[in-house]
């Protein structure tokens, strides 16, 4: 685009969306709906959700496939300038089920609770990317966040479900972590409750799971503290959900 710099290759200033293909269409609405709120936090231009399904659809052609959807930034060479327009690329993957059971390392950095651009799923994501690249490293899965206060938030690529009892809880939103189209789709379904939980306490919970766009899995360990794994409940949210 000529006169105008890529912003997102420069700054960060873009956004994306990982789509497992053949997803209740409501499941595509709640992908659309971050989109456009990280669209409006950053000043995109943000295409139609008819454009958003036109897009995943060319490139999908009806297969079982993983799409990544990058709103692409062009605008201003400063870092504080504007983006004066937006391209679309969709990428695709093979899908590939998540492991049932994994081990998490704890990452070594913390998020702050006050980090809006944690809402969404934005391109400027080093922070998630060095956490995973460490724990991987070592022989772990992924990697769980903590915040600034000590609370656990997420891991790299997933939300999280606890279970105690017959209960379902899930970090609070506001402790600093991404708004979950899974999990916000879980919400319909499962009674959840948002709670603060600090690494300690993990090991009082009947159940730890991790839930994204492509699957769920079971937590049995996170940096030693070891977890109990709930195959059972883990096969009811999966039959329930249908989504992988």
């Amino acid at each position: 685009m000529k006169g105008l710099v890529n912003r997102t290759l420069l700054f960060g200033e873009g956004l994306f969306e990982t789509i497992l293909w053949g997803c209740p269409e409501e499941k595509l609405r709640l992908h659309y709906e971050r989109l456009s709120l990280g669209a409006k936090l950053l000043g995109l231009n943000c295409p139609s959700y008819e454009s958003f399904l036109k897009a995943l659809k060319g490139r999908a052609r009806g297969k079982r496939l993983v799409l990544k959807y990058l709103l692409i930034s062009y605008g201003q060479s400063s870092y504080f300038g504007t983006s004066n327009r937006t391209r679309v690329k969709v990428l695709t993957y093979q899908y590939k089920k998540k492991p049932n059971f994994v081990k998490l390392a704890l990452s070594p950095y913390r998020v702050s609770s006050k980090d809006v651009t944690l809402k969404i799923k934005s391109t400027s994501r080093l922070l998630f990317t060095l956490s995973r690249r460490e724990a991987t490293r070592r022989g772990f899965y992924d990697a769980l966040i903590l915040n600034e206060r000590g609370y656990i938030t997420e891991t790299t690529s997933a939300n999280l479900i606890l279970l105690k009892g017959s209960n379902l809880y899930t970090p609070s939103e506001d402790l600093g972590l991404l708004r979950g189209t899974t999990r916000k789709y879980l919400l319909k379904f499962f009674e959840v409750r948002e709670e603060r939980v600090r690494l300690k306490e993990l090991s009082s919970f009947d159940g730890v799971f991790l839930i994204n766009s492509l699957g769920i899995s079971g937590v049995l360990e996170v940096e030693g503290i070891k977890l109990r794994g709930n195959a059972k409940v883990l096969e009811e949210m999966r039959e329930t959900l249908k989504l992988w």
